[in-house]
């Protein structure tokens, strides 16, 4: 009577086993998608913040060019004494690129030695392209980074499921066992390794 009381207890330790490590596995296989589905997205919009981030410091490279374009006209033109010419490059200055023109020009660099080398290293000379390159350079790193804490997350809830398994596992070899030491035992490891994944999960975030 005693054996067939303890053969049932056991029997409802492993239907419980059984009941939640399926339900829990299946759970950690839903949020390993989830986090997959995220690791993609990041990664997309990474990839496309990238490639905007290199069209634009493409376009910055040109109007720095055409800056520079402009700059080496007026010294030429200063050095020609030719002050038509100068006024002419001045007024053509782009709208980025005036400010600091004048700015270096006001500070007289022909006879302040104290005058910065050029207006390009002036505070005024900005590119808002190759600032919003930059931007879009920083959000990229950042979604990458994302990226990778979600492909862990999954990685982790995989590792969760394959913890859930072994515990299927033994379980199911217990229901074959008729000792019931050893059928204590097969149980008692299921119950470790549950133990382990749950509280595992309860560390893991949710996609």
């Amino acid at each position: 009577m005693a054996s067939e009381r303890g053969h049932y207890v056991l029997d409802l330790v492993s239907v419980a086993l059984l009941s939640f490590a399926t339900v829990t596995a299946s759970w950690c296989a839903y949020q390993a998608t989830r986090w997959s589905g995220e690791q993609a997205a990041h990664y997309n919009l990474a990839n496309g913040r990238g490639i905007e981030s290199t069209r634009l410091e493409g376009l910055a490279n040109n109007q720095a060019l055409a800056d520079l374009v402009v700059f080496t006209s007026w010294l030429a033109a200063v050095g020609a004494k030719n002050t038509t010419l100068q006024e002419f490059y001045r007024a053509r200055a782009r709208p980025e690129f005036k400010p600091a023109l004048e700015a270096w020009i006001a500070s007289r660099p022909l006879h302040n030695p104290r005058a910065a080398p050029s207006p390009f290293v002036l505070p005024e000379y900005r590119l808002a392209l190759r600032e919003q390159s930059k931007q879009l350079h920083d959000e990229s790193h950042q979604l990458v980074e994302k990226g990778q804490i979600a492909n862990r997350n999954g990685d982790n809830y995989v590792l969760a499921s394959v913890l859930l398994s072994a515990v299927l596992f033994f379980t199911g070899v217990s229901q074959q066992l008729r000792r019931t030491r050893m059928r204590m035992a097969m149980l008692t490891l299921g119950v470790l390794l549950l133990l382990a994944g749950v509280i595992g999960l309860l560390r893991l975030p949710v996609a």
